[in-house]
């Protein structure tokens, strides 16, 4: 059979809380091929300390969940994998709508260049496409693009619906198959 004429970005987020008041914790994508080979990936932290907006509720039930060890993976990931290097939250999400650019960009070119569409995928996009609008919003100030358009060259992205209203309104009009 012919070889799938596709490649997949998966993005993930890592986020403080439900909802677009509570910022963004980190962004994972990874980029593959249709036979899941990996092609590229990154991480990009987005958490600021001292200044990201957390709901106390997430880091209760999330990031200082304690496992059967003793421990606590995720709030040990957040101070050292998803610690920004910026000093302040907007140039955390201004450096990170830059790398999230730059990557997806890389990837439809290397996708275009081996004659193969990119798809983005999410693990549930309910949460993770309004949370990728919440990123383009905040670090691309609306000026850039949002999740269905390439990346360059750039597109103007006028959509300025909080995320919250994005996933509330599929929530009501999306029902399931009986």
């Amino acid at each position: 059979p012919p070889a799938p004429d596709f490649d997949v970005l998966a993005l993930d987020f890592e986020c403080l809380g439900d909802g677009s008041v509570y910022d963004l914790a980190a962004l994972g994508m990874c980029h593959m091929g249709s036979d899941l080979r990996i092609l590229d990936r990154v991480l990009i932290p987005l958490w600021v300390e001292g200044q990201s907006v957390a709901e106390e509720r997430c880091f209760a039930e999330f990031w200082n969940k304690v496992d059967a060890d003793g421990k606590q993976p995720m709030r040990d990931a957040l101070h050292t994998h998803f610690r920004s290097p910026a000093a302040t939250l907007r140039e955390a999400y201004e450096r990170g709508f830059k790398q999230y650019a730059e990557f997806r960009a890389k990837c439809e070119r290397v996708s275009r260049d081996g004659g193969k569409k990119l798809i983005l995928v999410f693990d549930c996009p309910t949460y993770d496409a309004p949370k990728l609008q919440q990123l383009v919003d905040r670090g691309g100030h609306g000026m850039h693009t949002g999740i269905g358009y390439e990346i360059s060259p750039p597109h103007p992205w006028r959509c300025k619906a909080p995320s919250d209203d994005h996933r509330a309104g599929l929530a009501h009009r999306i029902r399931p198959a009986p």
